[in-house]
């Protein structure tokens, strides 16, 4: 195969991964916003579960919720949109990736023009705000979930008939983000192998 035609395949690569890159980038997102309105409505539990339920059921129309029912389907979707989002998040890293490789390749083809959009250029560009947006993404948000998933089961004040669902659930939960946030800080930075 000539220089030309696999300059050619890279950029198609290249252009087509960012095209999927955009798909993947607005589903992390999504499931990042609906994290943290899960938690948002978890930590109403813990604060004053007499006004959320009030506030829950002016919403929905109904005269009463079964509260103990309705806690074990939040921690559900709690953890159902949580493993979307760590799946979401990993797809997106991946692509990252793929993107530095195919920087790489082209690069290799193209002196004296340099390909960057994602790769070197991203990198040396982070001002404080994007160090701060960070810092929020890797500790401040699930260290904030591990809290209210934790204080919504310690703030019960009388174990009800879903104690134990949701004491799974709950550690599930726990589990996972543990899980991630260890990949988060033991990762180390993996090359795409060139075929």
């Amino acid at each position: 195969m000539t220089d030309d035609k696999k300059l050619e395949i890279y950029y198609d690569h290249y252009k087509d991964t960012f095209q999927h890159q955009v798909r993947y980038i607005e589903n992390r997102n999504r499931y990042f916003l609906l994290t943290i309105l899960l938690t948002v409505v978890l930590s109403l539990f813990i604060v004053d579960r007499n006004t959320s339920n009030t506030i829950i059921c002016k919403i929905t129309g109904l005269q009463e919720l079964p509260f103990a029912h309705l806690n074990s389907v939040l921690l559900f979707c709690f953890l159902w949109i949580l493993i979307l989002y760590f799946q979401s998040m990993q797809t997106v890293e991946r692509q990252y990736k793929y993107v530095h490789f195919l920087e790489d390749e082209l690069n290799k083809n193209l002196t004296p023009f340099v390909i960057s959009r994602e790769g070197k250029l991203f990198k040396s560009d982070r001002t404080i705000a994007t160090r701060l947006v960070t810092l929020i993404y890797k500790y401040f948000h699930p260290l904030s979930m591990i809290l209210v998933v934790l204080g919504q089961l310690i703030g019960k004040p009388n174990p009800d008939k879903n104690f134990w669902v949701d004491l799974l659930l709950s550690l599930i939960i726990v589990l996972f983000i543990v899980l991630q946030f260890v990949r988060t800080f033991s990762r180390k930075k993996k090359t795409v192998p060139s075929e």
